[in-house]
């Protein structure tokens, strides 16, 4: 790689040609990760308008880690041929500016050119309307004054109090969250149901054990729910609750 070649066209653009083309072209070929030597190359290929630039630039352009860098090298910002001072002076040759004085004891006007005496001139004229404003002043600005003070106290004062009294107030008053009332459903008594004999359960053995352990009453419940189920037995059941109730008076 021919160095002096490379940082001849680094310092000056300019110096791009054809020739400069190719020996960018196979420093690229042989270095693909040579990021300058990448950014000159396709500068180079727009400098000699070549149909392979676009082609180029998108595979380049993937390759480079900061492609603003690629995009100011590419198109340089052109700066301004005018300048700033000639603007500044061809901005203050005006024309001759003229005002018109009047006498308040002499009717006629009198033209006096105050591009050389503006100085002189407007500075009486902005005193004596400083002056006309302080005579045709009211209290209306005072008043509109205390005002706004009394505003930007009372809004100091709110906030002062919603950042520090209103906490402590909310401490103090010591406020308590109320549960929420809960009502109570109607809830249906499931221990009746368990007490309740299942119909597997009503039958004559069952009975005779109830009768075993002495619990008559269940003995004749039993029975009396037979009767029921089997109203074509009713007469033995009948007979069967008659005799315990004489053996147990």
């Amino acid at each position: 790689m021919d160095k002096e070649k490379f940082y001849s066209c680094l310092d000056s653009l300019e110096m791009m040609n054809a020739e400069t083309c190719n020996y960018f072209a196979s420093v690229v070929e042989n270095h693909p990760y040579f990021h300058a030597a990448r950014v000159l190359y396709l500068k180079n290929l727009k400098v000699n308008k070549s149909s392979t630039f676009e082609e180029q630039l998108y595979n380049g352009a993937a390759l480079l880690p900061d492609r603003r860098q690629l995009f100011f090298v590419i198109n340089p910002i052109v700066k301004s041929t005018n300048d700033i001072s000639d603007l500044a002076i061809s901005s203050s040759e005006s024309e001759p500016s003229f005002v018109l004085i009047e006498d308040s004891q002499n009717t006629n006007g009198l033209l006096v050119d105050i591009s050389d005496h503006s100085k002189d001139l407007l500075t009486p004229t902005n005193y004596e309307l400083l002056e006309i404003g302080e005579l045709e002043s009211t209290d209306e600005p005072s008043i509109l004054l205390e005002k706004n003070e009394n505003l930007h106290d009372t809004s100091s004062n709110n906030k002062s109090l919603t950042n520090d009294d209103l906490i402590a107030q909310f401490i103090e008053s010591n406020p308590r969250l109320k549960p929420p009332q809960i009502i109570p459903e109607n809830q249906e008594d499931i221990s009746l149901k368990s007490l309740a004999e299942p119909d597997d359960l009503i039958t004559e053995p069952i009975a005779k054990i109830y009768l075993s352990q002495g619990h008559t009453d269940k003995a004749i419940s039993i029975y009396e729910k037979l009767s029921l189920k089997y109203p074509e037995k009713s007469s033995y059941f009948a007979g069967q609750i008659l005799k315990i109730k004489k053996e147990n008076k």
